[in-house]
């Protein structure tokens, strides 16, 4: 049997099980609490009913709820003597009301019925009106408590999973903060570094280097620091300051040859950053003299991003480390397609489709 059936068919094995214990109870008090203890077929027949219904009270609330009423009606209507099986008609009214979604006007019209049938037994008594006006004003109440009910459990369930939240939010700002004091702390220190060395250095090729050390540490920081803000006020991420021309003119200052074809479209942070991060894998892992190749091109409501370069490529067995982990999910964050790997004529390749912003 599929799994996931089971629960269903147990449900209607309970409602039939329920049905019957009820339906014999109320027969069995009925016929010995008939005062000659002479109950008739039609007695004993129609306190069944009501009873026997609430085996479809989950498959079918509003049906059961009308053959239990139909069969206390014609009980009422005939003169038969008082029982049981009104308390099970009421209960089937409550039934209904739980578990159907359109149930005011089964109730107006069961109540009216109810009312009627009292009407022809007895004529028109304040029994007659208080019995209708049990039926009328009963579910409606029960249903008015069990919405009260539901909204009380949604509202705590909503409480729960806020706090949840905020306490995810907490311990992702708590590490936030160490990674940048950690990485700010070493980035100022490069900067510093930088700044002495270049003022040491005696030819004009490392002055330069150390410049543009110093001031991509100093930017650095200042991005590290955009994103705790980011973390620290709940907000989407943004853009770095800086965009792909001048990412892939600094990675071709460090000697790493690079063409970038754009279409000059604004990027986003998810983007930049795949781009920055595959530069830097490919400056890691291409291999002396490699080149590489950005492409970022929009169209049909789309952002495609492609970095291939012509290095030594993934060999037999492709790590996935931390940056294509972070590509990775920065691209289904945003419900789009990420992929790596070698590329087909050699070297390796990264791509990801996101929906553009």
């Amino acid at each position: 049997m599929p799994e996931g059936v089971h629960g269903p068919i147990l449900g209607e094995v309970r409602n039939v099980v329920i049905a019957i214990v009820v339906a014999t109870a109320t027969v069995v008090i009925t016929a010995f609490g008939v005062e000659d203890g002479d109950a008739d077929a039609l007695t004993l027949v129609l306190c069944a009913i009501p009873g026997l219904a609430l085996a479809f009270r989950t498959r079918f609330p509003v049906g059961q709820y009308a053959v239990a009423l139909g069969a206390v009606c014609v009980y009422n209507a005939t003169g038969q003597p008082g029982g049981p099986m009104y308390a099970v008609a009421f209960a089937s009214a409550l039934l209904m009301v739980a578990e159907a979604r359109a149930w005011l006007a089964p109730v107006a019209i069961g109540a009216a019925a109810f009312m009627a049938a009292e009407v022809v037994d007895s004529g028109w008594t304040a029994h007659a009106f208080a019995a209708g006006a049990t039926f009328l004003l009963g579910p409606p109440l029960f249903g008015q408590a069990l919405r009260f009910q539901q909204a009380r459990r949604e509202l705590t369930e909503r409480t729960r999973e806020e706090e949840a939240r905020r306490h995810l939010a907490e311990e992702r700002l708590e590490i936030a903060r160490d990674v940048h004091d950690v990485v700010g702390h070493s980035l100022a220190t490069i900067a510093l570094q930088a700044g002495v060395a270049e003022h040491l250095a005696t030819d004009d090729t490392s002055r330069e280097a150390l410049k543009t050390i110093r001031r991509l540490s100093k930017e650095s920081l200042a991005e590290v620091g955009a994103m705790l803000d980011v973390l620290r006020e709940g907000a989407a991420e943004r853009a770095p300051a800086r965009d792909l021309a001048t990412l892939v003119s600094e990675v071709r200052n460090a000697g790493l040859d690079v063409e970038l074809h754009a279409d000059g479209s604004p990027v986003s942070g998810t983007v930049y950053r795949i781009v920055q991060e595959s530069l830097t894998n490919v400056v890691r892992h291409a291999g002396p003299g490699a080149t590489a190749r950005v492409q970022v091109q929009t169209h049909d409501g789309q952002v495609e991003v492609e970095v291939r370069d012509d290095g030594c490529g993934p060999g037999a067995t492709l790590h996935e480390g931390n940056g294509l982990t972070g590509m990775r999910e920065r691209a289904a964050k945003l419900g789009g397609t990420f992929s790596a790997g070698a590329a087909t004529d050699g070297g390796f390749a990264v791509k990801a489709v996101l929906p553009a912003r």
